[in-house]
């Protein structure tokens, strides 16, 4: 299983608490092998710290694609990588958090039903997004475990994410992905705050 819990340091900071807690759930339930994959410009020297002795985890650094191809199922922070993680069909939980204060700043202006740009582009939820409170140890450790456990519930997403891929066309796909957000803009259906949120 894989996890992309970000690249900035403020998601880290949010993140990798709820993730390692999360993992940690999965773990007593399933045998799984963990690979966190951080982005080529993380600083990955404290993400060891915490994680429960005897978990089964590693650590890849610039290897998003090839951490993707081998997963079963990831746990994916909110942005581009939701994309990638379509493109390489994989079942995927959605997760974001931001600090209390940013998120009361925000909630006026966002207006979106839906957050991850897999969701966006396909106009319906295709994968489950946990965002900000929903974001727990509790729900990301269910979610995930579904998919685990439940081949319908994964062809299901992967019908959804086979739609995504048809919207998104030929190569080139995580700009055009870009790009259908700025469609978005244009015409009045999100604003650059709720975009910012997504991405």
């Amino acid at each position: 299983m894989t996890v992309l819990p970000g690249s900035r340091a403020a998601e880290l900071r949010q993140h990798m608490p709820i993730l390692r807690d999360a993992c940690a759930r999965i773990s007593q339930q399933q045998a799984v092998q963990f690979v966190l994959a951080a982005a080529p410009e993380s600083d990955v020297g404290g993400w060891r710290e915490g994680w429960p002795s005897g978990m089964s985890m590693c650590i890849v650094h610039g290897q998003t694609y090839e951490a993707l191809a081998a997963a079963d199922v990831a746990i994916v922070s909110s942005g581009t990588a939701t994309v990638e993680a379509a493109l390489l069909d994989v079942p995927m939980v959605v997760v974001y958090r931001v600090t209390p204060l940013t998120a009361t700043l925000a909630k006026p202006l966002v207006r979106t039903k839906f957050f991850s740009m897999v969701n966006l582009i396909a106009g319906q939820q295709v994968v489950p997004e946990l965002i900000q409170d929903d974001f727990t140890a509790e729900l990301v450790a269910a979610e995930v475990l579904d998919l685990l456990h439940n081949p319908t519930a994964r062809e299901h997403m992967r019908a959804g994410l086979a739609k995504v891929r048809e919207r998104l066309g030929p190569p080139g796909a995580v700009e055009r992905a870009a790009d259908a957000i700025l469609d978005l803009l244009r015409t009045g259906r999100a604003t650059q705050n709720e975009v910012s949120a997504i991405l």
